[in-house]
């Protein structure tokens, strides 16, 4: 968790996290797993042939039996690195940024602004939407800006939170209505505007409380800093 947070602003909020599908990560270990079946295998008929063979010399026994060890040593700590790989690989959405960060030892963070995001794009194959997972690719307003993430675990609901904190992104950056900018036709348009702003935004932390994203507490605490209550 304090990995997490440590590349997360101050006044950021996480809106979701998301790893690749463990069907992935199941699939990058089969390899591993296939080959210690063998050396277990392996180990087996080599026992049978030194007693096929009356082979009793412990060193011609242990050169067999140590180089089926350091073959079995090797395949459990590729799969222990395909393993943390998968965990330390993450998406997280916040209200400011769409976040990849990958790594074990070393950290690779790849970021990009809600505000500049202009498209999200999901690709599924059948067995993608058979077990729920599938590739993400997004876009912002320059072709430098651009992020894919593969074999993402539920991807449409992904989407979903990207752009629910899209629509809290342009809220927030939005102009604040001012004295100079009212209309002379219609001057008190400004308190009508603040009103619905904040019914909105209501509406919003009731709709992440329903999916999830918000626990009861948060969005309780959010809606008491919108009204100013408790202060």
């Amino acid at each position: 968790m304090g990995s997490k947070q440590s590349i997360i602003d101050e006044h950021e909020i996480i809106y979701g996290t998301y790893r690749t599908h463990t069907m992935a990560m199941i699939g990058s270990i089969t390899t591993e797993v296939v080959f210690l079946v063998f050396i277990s295998v392996a180990a087996y008929f080599a026992s049978a042939v030194f007693d096929l063979y009356n082979i009793t010399q412990e060193w011609q026994q242990w050169s067999v039996y140590g180089a089926l060890a350091v073959l079995a040593l090797v395949m459990i700590v590729r799969a222990i690195r395909d393993y943390l790989a998968w965990y330390y690989t993450q998406v997280i959405v916040t209200n400011r940024r769409l976040i990849r960060r990958e790594g074990i030892l070393t950290r690779r963070v790849a970021d990009i602004a809600l505000n500049q995001l202009s498209e999200v794009v999901i690709t599924q194959s059948l067995f993608g939407r058979i077990f729920n997972y599938g590739d993400v690719s997004v876009t912002g307003d320059s072709d430098a800006s651009a992020l894919r993430f593969l074999q993402i675990q539920s991807p449409l609901k992904l989407r979903t939170v990207i752009d629910d904190a899209r629509v809290g992104t342009k809220r927030d950056t939005a102009p604040i209505p001012t004295q100079e900018n009212k209309t002379p036709t219609n001057p008190l348009t400004i308190e009508p505007t603040v009103v619905d702003e904040q019914h909105e935004i209501l509406a919003q932390i009731d709709a992440l409380q329903r999916k999830g994203i918000l626990t009861a507490e948060e969005a309780a605490a959010k809606r008491a800093q919108l009204t100013g209550e408790g202060q």
